[in-house]
């Protein structure tokens, strides 16, 4: 009886200190752990991105276009021309041997620039600006749903 009531003390201050190991969770750090841990906000953050990559004066033509074209040609070549002479007195002429490596560098630069088109790439980059502000907006209505989701199922 001595041995079980031993036993059975040992036991609970096991438990008690086993239990002890156990952290409180405040209110800030589960929001803190529930915002890093919400997949739905990365995407967003993610497409946020993607749409200000977009919103660029140069994606909508505002900005001169650059092109650069390069090209380069090495060739051999081994050709033998022989001339007629319609005069009958005239001697016959030797033939002309062509042999030898030919090179061709060519360089092609290309600026292009839309002047007018009825102010459709102004608005399309004000479309743009828009879609950014709604992103940054959905990320924001994300993150103070989390917020109010914890504080709910915290409190």
């Amino acid at each position: 009886m001595k041995y079980k009531l031993l036993l059975s003390v040992f036991l609970g201050l096991l438990s008690i200190q086993y239990s002890s190991g156990q952290s409180v969770v405040t209110l800030d750090e589960a929001i803190e752990e529930a915002l890093a841990n919400n997949h739905q906000i990365k995407i967003q953050k993610s497409a946020l991105q993607a749409t200000a990559i977009q919103a660029d004066p140069s994606k909508v033509g505002l900005k001169p276009i650059i092109t650069l074209n390069a090209g380069y040609e090495l060739g051999w070549a081994d050709a033998s021309i022989e001339t007629l002479s319609l005069n009958p007195e005239a001697p016959p002429s030797e033939p002309l041997e062509l042999r030898g490596w030919s090179i061709d560098i060519t360089v092609a630069p290309e600026i292009s620039w839309l002047l007018l088109d009825g102010k459709a790439s102004r608005y399309r980059l004000e479309q743009l600006h828009v879609g950014t502000d709604l992103a940054q907006l959905q990320v924001q209505q994300t993150i103070e749903q989390t917020v109010t989701e914890v504080t709910f199922a915290y409190l």
